[in-house]
């Protein structure tokens, strides 16, 4: 009957059963993160296996994911995380959802495969994470040029101290500058020259005289 089964029969049947399961992926941790036991299918993807015993878990997991392990572990948190792991040769990588237990010492990892549809869905979060950084860069730099467009607007927004002779601008530093090379400066407006009717007169009087003429022709 069941209610004979003692304690310990139930402790090593439900090791066995751990041990032979291969839907799980379980490796024990020790203190310093060296994996001292994994069940057979871990040991079976760890090929080859004779090098479980001398494994970090930082060997085998892809970073980001061992700080996050170490902070958690060293916290005393459980947590779960979508994980990818690579064997020692680094001839094939898994991407798991591992459940981790600290204990003392060290640590109980349990990995579920995922299935195709969770792969593309782990897949399909990825591809949009990186267009989320991607977008978030443009925004930053774009912020960076209106930013710099505003300082600009601003500049120009004031008392400009201008020679009442010359009419060169003072900048902010106390220098003298033509009028267009400040505008240029501090605005997004490029000069053309031409000259206008009074000064035309005053600097090309026959130049003037001779426009003048052409215009009353026609």
């Amino acid at each position: 009957m069941i209610t004979d089964i003692t304690d310990d029969q139930l402790k090593s049947f439900f090791e066995q059963y751990i041990q032979d399961y291969t839907e799980l992926v379980i490796c024990v941790l020790d203190s310093h993160d060296y994996i001292t036991a994994g069940n057979s299918a871990f040991s079976a993807y760890m090929d080859p296996a004779d090098a479980l015993q001398t494994l970090h878990i930082k060997d085998i997991l892809i970073s980001p994911a061992y700080k996050e392990l170490r902070t958690k572990v060293k916290a005393g948190e459980s947590f779960q995380n979508i994980m990818t792991i690579q064997n020692p040769a680094q001839t094939a990588q898994k991407t798991l959802k591992f459940t981790v237990f600290p204990k003392d010492p060290g640590a109980v990892l349990i990995g579920e495969f995922l299935y195709s549809s969770d792969q593309k869905v782990v897949q399909e979060l990825s591809t949009l994470n990186s267009q989320l950084a991607n977008t978030t860069r443009k925004l930053h730099r774009k912020n960076k040029e209106l930013e710099k467009a505003y300082e600009k607007i601003n500049t120009l927004n004031g008392l400009l101290p201008i020679c009442a002779s010359c009419k060169k601008i003072r900048d902010d530093k106390g220098y003298w500058n033509h009028v267009e090379e400040y505008i240029s400066e501090h605005s997004r407006v490029d000069f053309s020259h031409s000259i206008c009717p009074d000064c035309s007169r005053k600097l090309y009087p026959e130049f003037y005289t001779e426009m003048e003429q052409e215009k009353q022709k026609r």
